[in-house]
């Protein structure tokens, strides 16, 4: 992605999950968390690039996780990891 553009991935789940949070890290440091907006077992994250300051994110490769509960309080949590890299940065 480029900085300061949006990036919207998109999930399709099996069931609908509650408290969806992305989890956005350089290394071990946590540069922004967001809340996963979910319609259905549809979940859309929204990243502009940008820190929780409003500072461009630096060009380089950073670690997502999506995590969540069943909304019906039945089958494992979510938890899935992914990659996603910034190559125009500040």
């Amino acid at each position: 992605m480029t900085s300061g553009t949006t990036r919207a991935p998109a999930w399709q789940l099996s069931k609908p999950v509650t408290g969806a949070k992305v989890v956005i890290r350089r290394t071990s440091k946590v540069v922004r968390t967001l809340d996963a907006t979910g319609l259905g077992a549809a979940l859309t994250p929204r990243w502009d690039g940008r820190f929780v300051d409003g500072t461009s994110a630096a060009a380089g490769a950073r670690i997502w996780e999506l995590t969540g509960a069943p909304e019906d309080g039945t089958g494992t949590a979510l938890g899935v990891t992914g990659t996603l890299r910034v190559i125009d940065g500040a």
